[in-house]
């Protein structure tokens, strides 16, 4: 396997908040993004964001880190369906489906979810069981390579929003790739009620460290 991920720098990895791109088509776009991405450029591109700060960004927002790295805001660029897409202005890209993260691309990494794919949390329904989801590595020639996750319920755990602490249902997604000798472990955070994923900590592909990401303002049917 042939991807490199030794260019995945804090720019590139969707870390900082003045990297933000109007960008892409799809069934409906963010006509007034460029005044969010003006906004996190003169007001925290050298400093973690605060609440207030995403109070100040009237879009969907989310919050992602990449390993240890800081936090950055990201702003929603594009709807799709049930997709949602994130894109920083280096070309970088997070896709995700229920917040589950379909496609990864930044430097030498891309990484989709493939058609066949069987995905609880793609699907909108988390549950205890298990599941085979399919992964393509275009850049490495590499495609619908298995992994087989096993989802468990693991209790109640607090997490942070814009607005204060709330309790979710985690749910916890133990993997294994055996053509690449992956194994990773992932976290989900429902709301109780809506089942909505608030917060996930995923591991996208073997050559990245896990993802959070946490919704700052959540995506309401309405981008604009």
């Amino acid at each position: 396997m042939t991807i490199n991920s030794q260019k995945i720098t804090r720019r590139s990895a969707l870390l900082g908040a003045g990297t933000l791109l109007l960008a892409g088509c799809g069934s409906s776009r963010n006509p007034n993004l460029t005044a969010a991405i003006d906004l996190t450029r003169k007001f925290f591109s050298e400093r973690a964001f605060t609440d207030a700060d995403v109070e100040r960004v009237p879009f969907a927002s989310i919050g992602v880190q990449v390993g240890g790295a800081a936090e950055a805001m990201v702003v929603l660029a594009t709807v799709e369906g049930d997709d949602l897409t994130w894109i920083a202005a280096d070309r970088s890209a997070i896709i995700t489906r229920h917040g589950r993260v379909i496609r990864f691309k930044s430097g030498d990494v891309d990484v989709v979810t493939a058609l066949g794919s069987d995905d609880p949390v793609a699907n909108g329904a988390v549950a205890a069981g298990s599941c085979t989801r399919l992964l393509d590595f275009p850049k490495a020639n590499l495609y619908s390579v298995p992994t087989l996750s096993t989802f468990a319920a693991s209790g109640t755990a607090s997490v942070t929003l814009l607005h204060g602490d709330i309790t979710t249902r985690s749910f916890t997604e133990t993997g294994v790739s055996h053509p690449l000798g992956w194994e990773f472990e992932n976290h989900f955070y429902l709301d109780m009620v809506s089942k909505r994923v608030w917060q996930s900590n995923q591991s996208v592909t073997p050559q990245l460290p896990p993802i959070k990401i946490r919704v700052l303002r959540p995506y309401s049917g309405d981008i604009a």
